[in-house]
């Protein structure tokens, strides 16, 4: 064999086994990487929370060069909208070409309806679906905003995006709020990484409150979410994600009204006055999610005896649903009054006598301290429905009726 045949066989060899071993080969097309969805390990994030989040694959001349996230924010016919960071969709030549992976498993090509602006790192996609595409991606539920007035520092919070190309995962234990502006939301991570940015940042009820936008461990920013979607509204795009009707977490702030009564009548036997039924007003502030302070002014009348008191203290919040129960002690200073018969009289009446109490008044300042438990139920929008039993005890004058009842009653408060 001549070297030059020699030659031309040796290259057709290398060739062949080339192509037999996978080597150098032509891309995929853009539809056979788009339909192949990201690893998705899951497991510790809520499937209604898991539904808000996409992942976002840019390409760029058929190359990926942007991988990240987005939140479902909108719907409108057979349209959903995305947020998702700007920088996403940018970082190569050429037109992008946008695809998103929802947590269903499906894949679909995405338009770009708001590019990236000069101002904020936001940008907002368009997809389109046939309506059996529409009930596996939409959402189960649009009240998924959460409160961000309502974080505080070292409140835990959870990116979910696509870290590393895995999806759909939360940290655990929960990353913490560092900070905010009135723009963004700082917050302590390691779990962040390339493709975190566009996902959503929830709070611990699972509601989102941010749009990751920098995923640089350990820290990390997203854009508050109420931020997110006013520029989405200031576009002319429709927006559907929405705070809850009853917060998940709560009213932070309540007022509360509740009549009480010990099962003793409030007027005085043998006198024509009637004192005021007990009571209770008391403003409710959460400084934890499980545990709230309070003060309250206080009034007991029972038989013979009337305390007008202000009161302070703590209580725990401990929530299900639209149910609560809130177990509380406090202290406070208040003034006591009391009646006592110093041995009246009998009038002897045409069939019988009739005794007449001597009564004696006196009054004295006292402290008091108290517990007890109230059960809530929040009916309406805030409007919250409450049961309370209670029991309170005060210093007193020698000569005062002791305090020796438990009160019990119901009434209403409002959520602020």
């Amino acid at each position: 064999m001549s070297p030059l045949s020699a030659s031309w066989l040796c290259g057709l060899i290398v060739l062949l086994a080339l192509g037999a071993s996978g080597g150098p080969a032509a891309p995929h097309s853009l539809d056979a990487q788009a339909t192949s969805p990201p690893a998705e390990r899951g497991g510790n994030v809520p499937p209604a929370a898991k539904a808000m989040v996409v992942s976002v694959t840019t390409y760029f001349d058929t190359t990926a060069g942007q991988y990240g996230a987005g939140i479902i924010v909108g719907a409108q016919g057979n349209n959903l909208y995305i947020a998702t960071a700007g920088h996403v969709l940018q970082g190569g030549p050429g037109t992008p070409v946008v695809w998103v992976t929802f947590s269903a498993g499906d894949s679909t090509r995405a338009s770009i309806v708001m590019p990236r602006g000069s101002k904020l790192d936001l940008a907002v996609l368009q997809v389109a679906a046939d309506p059996a595409q529409g009930r596996r991606w939409i959402p189960a539920s649009w009240d998924r905003a959460g409160n961000v007035r309502a974080l505080r520092s070292d409140d835990p919070v959870s990116p979910v995006g696509c870290p590393q190309h895995v999806c759909w995962e939360a940290p655990a234990p929960a990353d913490r709020v560092v900070g905010k502006d009135p723009l963004g939301i700082l917050f302590q991570s390691y779990f962040v990484g390339p493709g975190s940015s566009g996902g959503a940042l929830f709070n611990e009820w699972w509601e989102v409150v941010g749009l990751v936008t920098h995923d640089d461990p350990p820290r990390g920013e997203a854009l508050r979410i109420d931020e997110v979607l006013d520029r989405v509204r200031d576009a002319k795009l429709p927006v559907r994600l929405a705070r809850p009707a009853v917060p998940r977490s709560g009213y932070p702030t309540t007022i509360g009204l509740s009549i009480l009564t010990s099962g003793s009548p409030s007027s005085v036997p043998g006198t024509s006055d009637s004192r005021a039924p007990s009571g209770r007003l008391t403003l409710e502030r959460r400084v934890m999610p499980a545990v709230r302070w309070h003060v309250s002014a206080l009034r007991l009348a029972p038989r013979n005896l009337a305390i007008t008191a202000a009161m302070g203290g703590v209580g725990l919040h401990l929530a299900a649903g639209r149910f609560s129960a809130a177990p509380f002690v406090e202290a406070g200073f208040g003034h006591v009054e009391g009646r006592h018969d110093l041995g009246g009289y009998y009038v002897q009446g045409s069939n019988s006598s009739r005794y007449v109490p001597l009564w004696s008044r006196e009054t004295g300042d006292g402290l008091g301290i108290g517990g007890g438990a109230t059960l809530q139920v929040i009916a309406f929008p805030r409007a919250i429905v409450e049961i309370t039993a209670a029991y309170w005890s005060f210093t007193r004058p020698e000569n005062v009726p002791k305090l020796r009842k438990i009160f019990f009653g119901g009434g209403l408060r409002l959520g602020l």
